[in-house]
This record gives C-alpha cells, structure tokens and sequence, in this order.
C-alpha cells in the first residue's frame, strides 16, 4: 500500500515536472516564433485603451482594412470610426470580434464586409489564432475558441509555439526576440510592425503603397462565384451579427469595397452574387451597398488606385474613403439615393465601360507565335498592335498595327532576347491604347 502511494506520487511529480517544462518550452517557442509586427496586436490593443462609443465600425477583412481610411472617415464627418479587421476574417471570427468590442465600446453604426468569399467558410484556425493570440481573457474568448476552432487544431492553437512552428525554419525568429524586448514593442508603437511598403495607420486601418503601373494591370485571376461552396454556418453567423446588433442598439448595414475593372471581367458571374447576397438580406431588412458597382463619377476603379486584383492601395483608400464620408452624411440624413452611387446591375456597368480593362500575352506551342488575351466591357470588340525592343535599343518598334488579330506571329524577328510588347484598346477608340502588356521573349 505504501509502494503504491509512493509510486503514484512519483508519477504525479513526473507528470507536473514535464507539464512545467512543456510550457516553459513551448512559451520560449511562442516568444521567438509568434510574429513581432502583427496588426491585429496593434488593433486589439488601441480598441482596449479607450472606452469612446465607436460611430461607424467596419467589420472584415483586408478588403476592409486596407480600402478604409478611418482617419480620413473621422476628419471629414467629425467622428469616431474604428476598422475591426483582422487578415482573412471569417465571419465567425467577425461575430466574436463584434462582442469582444461591445464589452468595452458600443457601436452606432456597423458596416459589414460581404464580399463574395465571405459566404464560403465558417472559420479559419489560423485567421482565429491571429486574433486569439491578443484577445483578453474571457468568456467571450473562451467561447471563440471553442466556436471557431476545429478540434483537431485545438492544441496548437492554445499554444502559438506549435502553431507558428514555420516560423523556426526560417530566419523570422532571429529577428522577433529583439523586437519584442524593445520598449517600442511594449508600448505599442506602430514602428515596430511596419514594412517598407505597408504599415498600421491606426484605427484599424492599414496603409499599403504598391500600386498598378498605369495602363498595365496584365492577367488578374479572380475566383468565379460558387454558390454550392456556400457554408451554412457562415450564413447563420451574419445572422448572429444582425442579432447582436440589434441587441446592442446598433444599425447594421452591409458593403463590398471596389476591385479594378479587370477583376470585375476576371470573375465573370458576379450578378449572381449579388442576386443571391441581396435576396439573403431581404430577410432581415438589411441593406446592402455594392460598391464594386460604383458609378466612375463618384470612383474610378483605375489600376493605379489598386495593389493587388482584390486591394486598394494608400492612394485609392483615401480617394475612396473621401467619397464614402459623403455617402455615409447622406446614409445618416437620410438623403442617399443609391442611384447616385451605383450601378444596378454588372450588365449595366460592363456596357457602360466602353473600353479594355487588361490585357497580357502567352506564348503558343508554336515557339515563334504570342497570343494577347484581354478583359473589355460588353459593347466592345478590342484590337491590337504589337512592338519590339531588343537589347541595345532605346525605343520600340512598330511590329504590327492595330487589327482585331490578337495572335502576332514573331517569326519574321532575328533569333535572339526581345521584349515584346501588346497595346489594346476598342475599335473605333482614338486614344494610343487602353492596356499594355510587354513580356520578355526568345525568337529562336
């Protein structure tokens, strides 16, 4: 008996001593391997330090965040905005972020983020884990964790080390312990998660400078709408998020931000989104704004304002936001006329957008023939002219003019290294060109 008592014990002490090293380990893991210059740290912790009611919130993801200078929201209208995104937000991960904010702030306004992808997933373990990682603790956490995370990831999730075990293969640790035993990282200064290109501006908002060359977007590969990889569980979350609003005292209204024209093409089937996500709101008497079908007098979707297919950059944010401060004066006097804003249909926007909206050339199996490909609005026929430049020369040359053949055959070129060149605009247009394509080639 008393063999057994001291047997049990030894084992008792083995277990709490490897629990005890287990967690030391995996918390010097997290220390080196968590990321240093995370933005939702930095959001997390500017929402917990104040406790001013939030007029307009925007809740999504990085369309949200980076295409909405809260800032700029607050000096044009005179009020407090703050962005709740955080990267790839589910609409789980919004519903939980949403309660996390009314336990230290209410909302006025809610603006929802529901572009198409939206719908697909219920949760993200990783895009949970993000955020997970800088909530308090609390009920709300606890219930996010088991509600937003996948069983089988439960592990890795309560501890960061595992979950970000990557981040040891590569050379990110290296410089993560540094930052974080800075005083910049204890006091939260935005400096330390900012990259050249890409910083936090505060309020949520994240400021990205990459743009598009003007004219020269090239092949966007934007995903068509697929209403069977519709989840059910995302849909019941933006039912809870209507529900808490309206628990909450707080209006709710639903918005996309714009894409470039290029993607709008690249996708294909956006109507029936937009049919479907309308129809879907109809029931709860929520209004959805589509600004991927914004007239050009209020925003011209130019290349040069995105960063990506999906993205607007620094500049394009702050030209959009400066009209959606418009827009939201008239939401709250009562005075918007959507008409004045948007598009009703994709039809009617593609008509209307009389002209090429990329192009970008690929080689055939033919070794000495390129094929332009394009994306253009529905009442244009598009024509093409392509150049040459070989090393050592300054300025292109005039290969073939402007004709509705999109296949140029370079057979007639010296073998060697050229730098083909495509422009493409509607037949009948007298502008030089719409887009612009120039790919380095081998005439052999």
């Amino acid at each position: 008996m008393h063999n057994s008592k001291n047997t049990t014990r030894r084992i008792f002490i083995k277990i709490l001593c490897f629990s005890v090293v287990f967690l030391l380990l995996q918390s010097v893991l997290a220390f080196v391997a968590v990321p240093a210059r995370s933005y939702s740290r930095l959001m997390l912790h500017e929402l917990y330090s104040s406790s001013e009611p939030i007029d307009i919130g925007f809740l999504g993801a990085s369309r949200f965040f980076r295409g909405v200078n809260t800032k700029e929201i607050d000096e044009q209208l005179g009020i407090n905005s703050f962005d709740l995104g955080s990267s790839n937000q589910s609409l789980a991960d919004a519903y939980y972020l949403l309660r996390e904010t009314y336990r230290y702030r209410p909302v006025k306004l809610l603006v929802l983020d529901l572009s198409a992808n939206r719908l697909y997933a219920d949760a993200s373990n990783f895009s949970a884990a993000i955020v997970l990682d800088y909530m308090k603790f609390s009920k709300n956490k606890a219930a996010y964790f088991f509600g937003a995370v996948d069983y089988e990831d439960y592990f890795k999730t309560l501890l960061p080390g595992l979950h970000y075990n990557n981040e040891l293969l590569s050379t990110t640790w290296l410089s993560n312990a540094p930052i974080k035993l800075s005083r910049a990282y204890r006091e939260y200064s935005p400096e330390v998660a900012r990259y050249p290109e890409t910083w936090y501006s505060g309020k949520g908002y994240i400021s990205v400078s990459t743009a598009y060359k003007d004219r020269n977007i090239g092949k966007v590969n934007v995903a068509k709408w697929e209403p069977e990889r519709v989840s059910k569980e995302s849909l019941a979350y933006v039912e809870k998020i209507i529900g808490l609003c309206r628990t909450n005292g707080t209006d709710v209204i639903c918005m996309s931000v714009p894409t470039p024209m290029a993607s709008f093409g690249s996708m294909g089937n956006y109507q029936e989104y937009f049919d479907y996500i309308k129809i879907f709101l109809e029931q709860y008497d929520v209004p959805y704004y589509n600004f991927t079908l914004v007239k050009p007098s209020v925003f011209l979707c130019k290349e040069t304002n995105f960063t990506d297919p999906m993205h607007l950059n620094v500049e394009g944010a702050l030209s959009f936001t400066n009209k959606l401060a418009g827009f939201f004066r008239e939401y709250q006097a009562g005075t918007l006329n959507p008409e004045d804003y948007f598009y009703d249909s994709c039809d009617e926007m593609l008509r209307d957008g009389a002209y090429v909206y990329s192009v970008w050339m690929e080689p055939q199996r033919n070794q000495n023939e390129l094929t332009a490909y394009s994306y253009y609005g529905t009442t244009v026929t598009p024509e093409y002219a392509f150049y040459y430049k070989k090393a050592g020369m300054d300025d292109f040359v005039l290969y073939r003019d402007y004709n509705e053949n999109h296949n140029a055959e370079v057979s007639l070129l010296d073998p060697g290294e050229y730098i083909i060149r495509a422009e493409t605009r509607a037949v009948g247009s007298s502008v030089d060109y719409d887009q612009y394509d120039e790919i380095t080639y081998t005439v052999k």
